[in-house]
Formats: structure tokens, C-alpha cells, sequence
């Protein structure tokens, strides 16, 4: 999609090899442009690591994104995705927004997660389940799937499509309990060398 920007937003608390799965599947779908958007303030109360270790681990660990301030900068302000999206989409009116599969799971908790789905096309990035199941759970939200990719760059209304693949298996909690735990072997599979180090030498997540 050369014409297309994905938007593609979290916590990335840390920045782990799921995340590098995503940003590896827009490549190959020919995405111009990826930007990350790390979380502000939590909207779910998540209590965050200091967002320069958050971005510091993103650059460490992968290169050719962008990676943008502006939810960090809206300081004790909680940030809503979509404000971000109404943000973005006025410098890229062909924004394609993306999540990860356990993230589309409460996206019907979102604010205004209806109003998403009618300013921007949604890419949703298989994590370790089955589209058959992800199709049943976009049932109950009501929610229409486009299933084929080409489908989807052609669809001149907004809609949402399933992106197959190997998926991913790692989780943000599930890291930090690891280190927590000082199971640090248990880490070196989740995310990269470089953040790894990142980590160690800060000592976070202790």
C-alpha cells in the first residue's frame, strides 16, 4: 500500500518481538510510511515506564519507523486513540490503523471506537489464534471483515481487514514479570539483544 501510512499505537512498555512481527508484516505490505505512537497516559490506568525509556527501546531496536511524541508530549493528559487518529489523518488522509489481535479484542472499550471505524480502515495483525475465531469475536462487535488483502486496498468505504500469518507469541506483562522474576534466559526469545541490554542497564522491570 505505497500510498497508504499505518498508524499503529501502544505502550510498547517494553518494545518486544511482537511488535517487530507487526512492523515486519506492514513492510511486506508495502506500507510508505509506519508510525509508532507510544501511549501517554493510559486510558486504562496502566501504570507506565517513563516514556524516553519506551521510546529509547523502540529506536534500539528497530530503524525505517517514525516514532512519535505526540501522545508523551500531552503530559497528565490521558490520550485516546481517536484523538491521535483525528491528529494524523489531516496530514495523511489514507491513515490505515493498526492493531494487534489481543488489542481488537477490547477494542469495543475504546472511546468512541465506532467513530474509528468510520474515519479510517483498520488492519488487524494475527497474534497466536485462528481466523475463525477472530471472525466470530468481529461477529459479536459487529463488525465487518474484509478477507482478502487486495479486497481491502480497494475498498472505497472503511473497513476492516484480518492480516493472516505466523503471528506472534509474546507479551508486554508476560516480559516483565520474567524480569521481575529474574528469569532473564526466559526474555532473551521475547525481545531483541539491544533492548535487552536496554533493560539491564537501566534495571527496569525489577
Amino acid at each position: 500500500m505505497q500510498n497508504n501510512i499505518a498508524l499503529f499505537g501502544g505502550a510498547f512498555d517494553p518494545f518486544h518481538n511482537g511488535h517487530q512481527y507487526i512492523i515486519n508484516q506492514l513492510k511486506l505490505l508495502n506500507f510508505k510510511k509506519i508510525i509508532l505512537v507510544p501511549t501517554g497516559v493510559s486510558a486504562f490506568n496502566k501504570n507506565l515506564t517513563e516514556a524516553r525509556h519506551r521510546i529509547n527501546m523502540i529506536n534500539a531496536a528497530t530503524k525505517d519507523v517514525e516514532v512519535s511524541n505526540y501522545e508523551v508530549n500531552k503530559l497528565n493528559q490521558i490520550t485516546f486513540s481517536i484523538d491521535t487518529i483525528k491528529y494524523y489523518l489531516k496530514t495523511y488522509p489514507q491513515l490505515v490503523l493498526v492493531i494487534g489481535e489481543d488489542c481488537f479484542y477490547s477494542f469495543n472499550r475504546w472511546k468512541d471506537w465506532k467513530k474509528i471505524i468510520e474515519l479510517v480502515k483498520i488492519i488487524v495483525i494475527k497474534r497466536k489464534s485462528d481466523i475463525d475465531d477472530f471472525l466470530r469475536i468481529a461477529k459479536t462487535k459487529k463488525i465487518d471483515v474484509v478477507k482478502n488483502f487486495k479486497e481491502f486496498q480497494s475498498q472505497q468505504d472503511n473497513c476492516l481487514y484480518y492480516h493472516d500469518g505466523d503471528g506472534y507469541d509474546a507479551s508486554s506483562s508476560e516480559i516483565k514479570k520474567l524480569i521481575k522474576n529474574q528469569r532473564i534466559e526466559d526474555v532473551q526469545n521475547l525481545v531483541s539483544d539491544d533492548v535487552l541490554h536496554y533493560i539491564t542497564k537501566n534495571k527496569l522491570y525489577i
